[in-house]
């Protein structure tokens, strides 16, 4: 093989003169890195400052609302919500109404033709409801009505005669919040299925026996105002 010795000679120079190159350009290549890295990390810091600084700590809200169809059967409404700043998702309510019920509300069942009027005069409601999601103007609600209900009674077959008792009941609803502003009026829609229990009184009309519901659907438009505090 002729040139044998020559060629490994020239092999191992081109070999050694790589190595060489490499280690000569890898010094220069980490410090670039790490100049690189350094000057990056204040922009970096900048950014998120100005990021954290660009984004609104949460604040606890006050709302105010009311129902209005109540007002459509001689009835009433008002709420009063707060969203506290530690939990800003979960909202806390009270509230108290009066309303008659429509008559497919009391004409089911073995209470059909009977003429009831029913009455819940007046509810008293604590609730607590869960924001899943919130956009810019609107929101999803997810939540539970703790009621309790002074119920009356009354029948066109049995006049003069009525009959009074108090339920207890949870309603679990779901709503949309739709809000124009941050701060300021919105509408909330919901709906929900209350599940009742009587608790206390009688609920016989005269010689009528009136049968409660156990389960009633509940639903609600209120209108609303949010303050910051």
């Amino acid at each position: 093989m002729r040139g044998g010795p020559s060629r490994q000679a020239g092999d191992a120079g081109n070999s050694s003169h790589m190595k060489t190159t490499h280690r000569s350009f890898h010094p220069l290549a980490v410090a670039l890195s790490a100049a690189l890295v350094v000057l990056a990390l204040p922009a970096a810091a900048q950014s998120a400052a100005e990021v954290k600084a660009e984004a609104p700590a949460e604040r606890t809200h006050l709302s105010l609302e009311l129902d209005p169809t109540p007002f459509f059967s001689q009835g009433w409404s008002a709420v009063v919500k707060v969203r506290p700043a530690p939990v800003h998702r979960l909202e806390l309510s009270l509230a108290a109404y009066a309303v008659t019920l429509p008559s497919f509300a009391t004409e089911s069942g073995e209470n059909q033709g009977k003429g009831f009027v029913l009455e819940n005069r007046p509810a008293f409601v604590l609730g607590t409801d869960y924001h899943v999601f919130e956009g810019e103007t609107w929101g999803v609600t997810g939540g539970v009505l703790w009621m309790l209900v002074f119920d009356r009674v009354t029948s066109s077959q049995a006049p003069g005669a009525h009959a009074e008792f108090t339920s207890l009941a949870a309603v679990p609803r779901i709503g949309v919040q739709w809000r124009p502003f941050r701060d300021g009026p919105y509408l909330y829609p919901w709906v929900g299925a209350g599940f009742y229990a009587k608790v206390a009184g009688t609920t016989d009309v005269g010689t009528l026996h009136y049968a409660p519901a156990a389960i009633q659907p509940g639903f609600g438009l209120h209108l609303g105002w949010r303050f910051a505090l």
